[in-house]
C-alpha cells in the first residue's frame, strides 16, 4: 500500500506541475503584452478623455437638476404664516458685551 500510494503521489505532482507550466506559458510577456498594451494605450490613453468627458456632463447635469430641485422646492407648499399673539412677550434685545 506505502508503493501504490507514492505512485500516486508521483502522478499527481506530474499532473500539478503541468497545469502549473501551461499557466506559466499562459501568462508569459509574448501572451500577456499585446492584451496589456491594448489595455493601457487603447482604454487609458485614448478611451479615458470620453468617459471623464461623459462622466463630467452626466455630474454637471445632475447637480444642475438637484440645484433646481432644491430651489424649486419651497414653491411646491403654500406658506405656512405665524402670526405672534398679542400676550406673547418676547425677549428683550440685549447687548453683544452682556452675552459674555
Amino acid at each position: 500500500p506505502i508503493i501504490e500510494g507514492v505512485g500516486l503521489v508521483k502522478d499527481n505532482l506530474g499532473i500539478l506541475l503541468g497545469a502549473l507550466r501551461s499557466t506559466f506559458e499562459l501568462a508569459s510577456c509574448s501572451r500577456v503584452g499585446p492584451v496589456y498594451r491594448q489595455a493601457v494605450d487603447g482604454v487609458a490613453c485614448t478611451d479615458s478623455a470620453g468617459g471623464l468627458t461623459m462622466m463630467f456632463a452626466f455630474l454637471f447635469t445632475i447637480g444642475v437638476i438637484g440645484m433646481a430641485m432644491i430651489t424649486l422646492r419651497s414653491a411646491m407648499y403654500p406658506a405656512k404664516l405665524f402670526y405672534a399673539s398679542p400676550d406673547l412677550q418676547l425677549p428683550e434685545e440685549e447687548e453683544e458685551w452682556e452675552d459674555y
